[in-house]
């Protein structure tokens, strides 16, 4: 009988979140600040998992536009972020996008 406890989907979990996390950084060569400062403000699991889902989302959604396949692409586009910003409400911080956005409105400008 097989038998899986919280703690073992946990461990799994933190195991695959870890790969992911190796794997983002062998595949873009951002320069390492960027990545440091990106992956401070998503530290809680759940935020993690909801940006590998909503990021790929919302990259998808600009090939499904240039093909005029409005309705998919606004969805996924939309669903993408929402799915992004639910994840940094979970984890209490804001998005770069965000940032950018509130340093714009002060007159700051620059990036997040």
């Amino acid at each position: 009988m097989l038998h899986c406890s919280t703690r073992d989907f946990n461990s799994q979990l933190t195991i695959r979140i870890s790969q992911f996390r190796f794997a983002i950084l062998c595949l873009i060569k951002l320069e390492p600040a960027v990545l440091k400062g990106w992956f401070s403000r998503h530290r809680n699991r759940l935020n993690f998992a909801l940006h590998m889902v909503g990021i790929p989302a919302t990259i998808a959604a600009a090939p499904l536009a240039f093909m005029r396949q409005w309705a998919w692409a606004a969805g996924l586009l939309l669903g993408g972020y929402a799915l992004q910003f639910i994840g940094h409400r979970i984890e209490g911080n804001q998005s770069g996008e965000e940032q950018l956005l509130r340093r714009m409105l002060r007159g700051k400008g620059g990036a997040a």
